[in-house]
């Protein structure tokens, strides 16, 4: 197993500056997702440990060796690296076995090593005569999974290579990946615009917008104590209010929450999962009315309006936008026009807490 580490890489092309002054650690045998919007600088990232791309400057080291440093540079073909690209980039003229034995020397085993790869990633041994063009496109990246991994490799690149599946199937092959890489002890980083496959996949998440690293951590600490509002709704639904604290209690246009901070004003986020709605009913309650919803199943996402009240409440709040995302369960009915009381549970996020 073998940690990289990544300190003040920078990389610029023409006038843009892609990547500035990242600094990452990525631990042996983890999985990490580096996630963030077009154009963030994940790629380039990630282009910069494959070796695809130099570094303006900054260092990358893999374990205890030192791949670029200013002047010392190890090509792509010299660094212990796997990658797999979104579109797998088979050899369309090559066969299966021909594929995941491309970095394999003729040696005897051969042949067992390359059933060997295709079993893990659930490729059955009577494939081995296919040209890719003949596999689904799951297959297709599950063969590219055993190309990447017939070398051995000590760190595994994976640039979204599960973006172009179906949701069902992207799923499942995920979840086969991890599974393998894991089993392997492979350090794995992957590059991906879906932050529920990065939530649910990595052990680390690292957050980039604008060539810059925002935020790194577990995947449950980034989705519940973002730093700062654009991290928080790129993560998932977020409700970003102005409240008044007093007492550790947050007073909102939604109504009070509990709150680690010091008194005084103060930006809060929810999650949708803190909602709760209920028929209104005439105690002095905070209101809001259901302006649409969309069933997923275990639960409807439902979009509601706050509907000003005089209970009082409204002096603590500052500003705050009046519509949000609850998740309602799907037994419940709420159609669009309801009106609903709120009630909010558990603790808020404090941004910038003293």
């Amino acid at each position: 197993m073998t940690e990289l580490r990544i300190q003040n890489a920078s990389k610029r092309y023409g006038s843009t500056l892609a990547l500035n002054e990242v600094s990452l650690v990525v631990p042996s045998g983890s999985r990490m997702a580096i996630v963030g919007p077009s154009g963030s600088g994940k790629t380039s990232l990630l282009r910069l440990i494959a070796g695809f791309e130099t570094p303006d400057s900054g260092l990358i080291e893999m374990g205890s060796n030192t791949l670029c440093d200013g002047g010392t540079f190890v090509p792509p073909h010299r660094r212990d690296v796997g990658y797999v690209a979104q579109e797998g980039a088979l050899f369309p003229h090559m066969s299966v076995a021909d594929n995941v034995g491309f970095g394999i020397t003729h040696t005897p085993g051969r042949t067992e090593r390359i059933i060997e790869l295709l079993q893990q990633v659930g490729i059955p041994a009577d494939m081995m005569t296919r040209r890719p063009h003949q596999l689904s496109g799951g297959q297709q990246q599950r063969v590219a999974l055993a190309r990447a991994m017939a070398r051995s490799p000590s760190i595994m690149l994976l640039d979204e290579p599960f973006s172009a599946l179906d949701a069902g199937l992207r799923d499942a092959v995920r979840d086969m990946v991890g599974a393998v890489l894991g089993a392997a002890g492979i350090t794995t980083i992957l590059v991906t615009h879906d932050q529920a496959e990065a939530l649910s996949f990595a052990d680390y998440v690292a957050v980039m917008r604008d060539g810059r690293l925002v935020q790194t951590g577990s995947p449950q600490d980034l989705y519940l104590h973002p730093a700062d509002p654009q991290t928080a709704r790129f993560l998932g639904d977020a409700i970003i209010l102005r409240a008044v604290v007093t007492d550790g209690i947050a007073h909102t246009l939604l109504g009070p929450v509990a709150v680690a901070a010091k008194s005084g004003p103060q930006t809060i986020m929810l999650r949708p999962e803190q909602i709760r709605i209920r028929p209104a009913d005439p105690s002095p309650s905070t209101r809001g009315r259901v302006v649409s919803r969309r069933y997923e199943g275990a639960a409807w996402r439902t979009v509601i309006e706050h509907v000003p009240t005089k209970t009082g409440r409204d002096d603590f709040v500052l500003e705050t936008a009046s519509v949000f995302v609850a998740w309602v369960p799907g037994s419940d009915a709420f159609p669009p026009g309801t009106e609903v009381s709120i009630d909010l549970v558990g603790s808020a996020h404090v941004f910038g807490k003293n």
